[in-house]
């Protein structure tokens, strides 16, 4: 696999999007003014971001999932779809960005939700993903990608620069953040997290009725209700922690290693995954 024969992304003022997004998106994206009404979802790709996106909207239709999964998942996608992902009709606005901080439409009036996993599952995921969008044009192995990914030779770059952004402002009165493993290991926990992150009124309904909110959004989030509602859409595979050790080798996952120790050193994210990211 080379860029020329798989062009994964364009370069735009030293940025890297998908190859195949619309410059006028792109354009939308990075010039547009968020209001109070909109409800970020920030990740690096592949991690965590359609199951977010998928709890917020649940919560905020009182547990009754989209007639659309796929409309609602890709339509809110902005660097991607633009100006469609902004829906004037509705209280609240829920977008899905993968740019960087510095990159990312800022209002101290909207809403951040960060989510943040570990590198090595994120690495993983991403490759079986754009493996799958691909698999009728190009065909790579994990080794070859994996050898992009590490130096960020990929769509939105290096995942340790691009997550360094976020982790600054996770305690900031407008974000707040979630581990994809802490999401995975007591999901019950991180959609009252959500609510409260979204404001008193839906953390009550989830506190209400016998918790019947509550069980419904859980229920609609899991991956075995959501990969068939999004068909063969490759946004949901397994969801699992862990996967990486299927198809890293000792010297790729000891080249993560060194990349966190490196980068993340003195920030508190080198002890985030200790245990999940143990060879």
């Amino acid at each position: 696999m080379s860029q020329n024969s798989c062009p994964f992304y364009q370069t735009i003022n030293d940025f890297r999007y998908p190859a195949s997004f619309k410059r006028e998106n792109i354009d939308f994206a990075l010039n547009y003014k968020p209001t109070d009404r909109d409800i970020f979802v920030v990740t690096f790709p592949k991690c965590g971001t359609t199951w977010a996106k998928q709890i917020i909207s649940l919560i905020l239709n009182d547990g009754i999932p989209h007639e659309n999964e796929i409309d609602l998942l890709m339509k809110s996608y902005i660097e991607m779809r633009g100006s469609d992902c902004i829906n004037n009709t509705s209280e609240k606005n829920i977008i899905k960005t993968h740019l960087s901080f510095q990159l990312m439409p800022y209002s101290v009036s909207a809403k951040y939700l960060l989510v943040f996993r570990n590198p090595k599952d994120a690495c993983l995921s991403f490759y079986h993903y754009l493996k799958k969008l691909f698999e009728n044009r190009y065909q790579f192995e994990f080794n070859e990608f994996f050898d992009k990914w590490i130096t960020g030779d990929i769509p939105y770059g290096d995942y340790f620069q691009h997550t360094l952004t976020f982790w600054s402002h996770r305690f900031d009165q407008n974000f707040d953040f979630l581990l994809y493993e802490h999401m995975k290991n007591d999901s019950k926990e991180a959609v009252l997290k959500i609510g409260k992150f979204l404001g008193e009124k839906y953390e009550n309904k989830l506190k209400e009725n016998n918790e019947l909110l509550l069980n419904k959004v859980l229920e609609y989030s899991t991956v075995e209700y959501m990969k068939p509602a999004l068909k063969f859409n490759p946004l949901v595979r397994k969801g699992i922690v862990g996967d990486w050790k299927s198809h890293f080798n000792e010297a790729q996952s000891d080249l993560v290693d060194e990349k966190v120790e490196k980068l993340f050193n003195g920030t508190g994210l080198e002890k985030l995954w200790i245990n999940d990211m143990k060879w």
